[in-house]
């Protein structure tokens, strides 16, 4: 039997190209997660804006009379005055 010596870029595409135990290549997985990352970043900004808007909005002191006049109450949101 002979052995055979294999430099890393051999054994890189023989790990790239094995199978896992989804049956999937390594190769099929990565290229489908490159697929679905625009989707998933578009979901992601999806939920931040909201998010980042409502502890603004919830931050200012915005007065319905005076729209003009808006300070940042900061953590004084919960009293009346």
């Amino acid at each position: 039997m002979e052995t055979k010596i294999l430099d890393a870029d051999a054994i890189r595409t023989m790990q790239d190209t094995a199978p896992t135990t989804g049956g999937v290549s390594k190769q099929k997985a990565r290229i489908s997660r490159l697929m679905v990352s625009p989707s998933v970043l578009l979901l992601l900004l999806w939920m931040a804006v909201p998010l980042s808007m409502t502890i603004y909005f919830s931050l200012i002191r915005y007065n319905l009379l005076y729209p003009g006049e808006t300070s940042m109450s900061a953590w004084r949101t919960s009293g009346f005055s």
